[in-house]
């Protein structure tokens, strides 16, 4: 049976709403097969404390996104910067080591350059695996938002290299370039897809002021419920997250909305009724 999972993303945000005992408070709250925690920024200075909290939580944390400046460091082509990124990758995998977390998700390239320095991100691909292989951690690459290609030809221009990869599939960003349909449509993409990330799209990421937008699951210009059918029947089961926050702008959650979102999840995979 195909695994849902809730992004922890969905209640909580960078930088004011991080509070690690606020997103235990949150997991427990919600009902899933388990979550993806997001390790953020703020935690660097006291990593051991706060996965100390969040092992004896009694949630089940089965992924770890791993934290986004990463990316953006590997492909800046400073060699300091580099540096850097990969030291905090080796911190994330001995983050998800101490929690048992044996999955870990990587923005590869990331945001404000995206892909205009993809060469220099994928020349520290085989690094940042080697610093996962060595904690005993699956390395997942997610598609993200480009600005000089497209998701998916980065992701098989990947695979190609490392046919063994793992690959993470974010259903916004597949839809902000017209590839939702494609990423399935691909024999290499759906064997190296092991995990997807559930939001809605309708052509915008910002709101008018300039700040991030997401779309819950059912809402937007996307047959999301098709899409998920059709991933849940897959071979290989890949696990799906919802990613959609429900963090509302002075810091509190809708958690009745992120229950929604799950159910929707769940009735698109056959595995709930839908909800009147």
């Amino acid at each position: 049976m195909t695994k849902i999972l809730c992004s922890t993303g969905a209640f909580s945000r960078d930088p004011d709403v991080t509070f690690p005992d606020h997103i235990v408070d949150m997991a427990h709250r919600v009902t899933c097969d388990g979550f993806e925690l997001i390790l953020y920024p703020a935690w660097y200075d006291r990593l051991d404390e706060v996965a100390d909290l969040f092992r004896r939580s009694g949630v089940r944390w089965m992924t770890l996104h791993a934290e986004k400046s990463i990316g953006p460091l590997l492909g800046s082509g400073d060699r300091d910067n580099a540096a850097r990124a990969l030291r905090r990758l080796e911190a994330n995998c001995s983050f998800a080591s101490q929690l048992d977390i044996p999955f870990l998700v990587l923005h590869l390239w990331g945001m404000p350059d995206s892909d205009r320095n993809i060469d220099t991100n994928l020349s520290y691909l085989d690094e940042c695996l080697m610093l996962a292989e060595a904690h005993g951690i699956e390395l997942s690459i997610e598609t993200i938002p480009c600005l000089e290609s497209s998701p998916l030809a980065h992701i098989r221009r990947i695979i190609s290299t490392f046919p063994d990869i793992s690959i993470t599939l974010d259903s916004e960003f597949l839809a902000m370039h017209r590839e939702l349909d494609a990423a399935l449509q691909h024999v290499d993409v759906r064997s190296a897809m092991r995990h997807v990330h559930i939001k809605g799209f309708d052509g915008m990421m910002a709101n008018p002021d300039g700040s991030r937008r997401y779309l819950h699951p059912g809402q937007g210009t996307i047959d999301l419920s098709s899409f998920i059918s059709k991933v849940a029947e897959l071979s290989q089961r890949p696990s799906l997250c919802l990613e959609a926050t429900s963090v509302r702008r002075d810091g509190n959650v809708d958690v009745d909305q992120v229950i929604a979102d799950l159910a929707f999840i769940r009735h698109a995979t056959g595995t709930e009724p839908k909800i009147a």
